[in-house]
């Protein structure tokens, strides 16, 4: 949504601009819900090898919620943008 402030002030076409931002943007979002670092690979490799399922199942959960979240995000862009003609 701030993309589309920045393209007006810019004399760009917002709704463009905030669908590009939108589709560029979703795969830093899901690295910025996970933490952006490679930790969580690193609790899901040694405790599965542990036996220890319980911390790789979070894990993989905390992964998949937050893939959902930056999809959703990214579709509510889109919704708000599109036009009913």
């Amino acid at each position: 949504m701030v993309g589309g402030v920045g393209a007006v002030l810019s004399l760009q076409p917002p709704t463009q601009t905030m669908l590009d931002v939108a589709d560029r943007i979703k795969i830093w979002a899901l690295a910025a819900a996970v933490g952006g670092t490679i930790d969580p690979m690193r609790v899901i490799e040694s405790n599965f090898l542990g036996g220890n399922l319980s911390p790789v199942i979070k894990q993989i959960l905390f992964l998949l919620f937050a893939f959902l979240g930056a999809h959703m995000g990214s579709e509510l862009i889109k919704w708000v943008c599109s036009s009913k003609e």
